[in-house]
């Protein structure tokens, strides 16, 4: 009698923002990864992993405003306003990254404090390759594009510049899969959304080719967050909060293409989900809970614990039985402290 394969188990973890403060952030990602996938006695170990990741904390927000600070002046000629949304850009991006730098000082070995200068060197090539003079705006671009532009950048320099600090500072190796190539996104009229019923489909097709060649190299993969493409290639940004949308329609589309995933995991800078966020008494903690509890939660309250768009894309009913079970950890810790399903 031949057994029957067991379906590849792909776990999908989203690390938000917040949870990247300062360098200790980067030793912290490389354990609760290998915690969640290493072979143990749970229900989704030993699995693969896909890495959302968050632009480094505040680096979003700091980028958004560069932006209205440039284009408010409409006194200007447009290009004069392109050109000081690029500077804003690249001084925001030099002065995090220097500050990401100058910590890791603090939180390496001497042998490892050897390799940071090599850091230095990648992190202003990248800017080198990135900015100039590919990233300059063309001149026929709208406000939108500019926009998307300038605040995509936090979420691909992250992902680029972290992965080059695990791997050579601490020798942690993965492997890397462009957003914009996968998640394609269709207009709103304030928005960008994933449209679950025409975009959920082409993002299953591509992760059907993709996926095969990137478990065959047997590393973490590791994702933009919040950003994507429209049908013509422009990048496009998700709504705020749109890192968590990533992950969860990532984690969709597997399940739908046959892959076992038997769970999403939310990385947040908080203990898991409270009745009373406002308090978040340990007796306002609730550690489990269906899809349905949790969008009355979070639509209750002024703190988002997840875009309400990632339980609809996460509960939605199809035809196929699907059981996507969330977790909320907090980063720090890597303590699980709310199970959602």
């Amino acid at each position: 009698m031949i057994k029957k394969k067991s379906p590849t188990k792909i776990v999908v973890i989203k690390i938000g923002g917040s949870c990247l403060p300062d360098g200790r952030s980067f030793t912290k990602i490389i354990s609760n990864v290998r915690e969640t996938t290493k072979e143990k006695e749970t229900f989704y170990s030993p699995a693969y992993a896909i890495v959302v990741l968050s632009a480094f904390k505040g680096l979003t927000n700091t980028l958004e405003r560069a932006f209205e600070k440039a284009w408010e002046r409409r006194e200007f000629p447009r290009e004069q306003r392109q050109k000081t949304a690029f500077n804003l850009m690249i001084s925001t991006h030099a002065s995090v990254y220097e500050k990401y730098i100058a910590n890791l000082y603090s939180y390496t070995n001497p042998e490892q404090k050897l390799l940071l200068p090599e850091i230095e060197k990648f992190v202003k090539r990248y800017f080198e390759d990135n900015l100039e003079p590919r990233f300059l705006f063309d001149a026929s671009e709208n406000e939108e594009k500019i926009r998307a532009k300038i605040i995509s950048f936090g979420e691909k320099a992250t992902v680029a510049i972290t992965r080059e600090i695990l791997f050579k500072i601490f020798g942690f190796d993965s492997t890397y899969l462009d957003a914009k190539k996968i998640i394609e996104t269709a207009p709103s009229e304030n928005h960008t959304f994933i449209d679950q019923d025409v975009n959920m489909e082409k993002l299953q097709n591509k992760l059907k080719v993709i996926i095969p060649h990137f478990i065959a190299e047997k590393r973490p993969i590791f994702v933009e967050g919040f950003i994507g493409a429209n049908e013509d290639g422009a990048t496009t940004l998700l709504p705020r909060d749109g890192s968590d949308i990533t992950a969860a329609a990532i984690a969709r589309a597997l399940a739908l293409e046959g892959y076992e995933v038997p769970c999403v995991k939310f990385y947040k800078d908080v203990r898991g989900v409270f009745e009373n966020w406002e308090k978040r008494d340990e007796e306002d903690h609730l550690p489990f809970m269906g899809y349905k509890r949790l969008k009355q939660i979070v639509n209750g309250n002024a703190v988002k614990i997840l875009h309400p768009g990632v339980i609809d894309i996460l509960s939605r009913k199809t035809k196929k039985d699907l059981d996507i079970q969330s977790e909320i950890a907090e980063f720090k810790t890597g303590i699980v402290g709310t199970r959602i399903g």
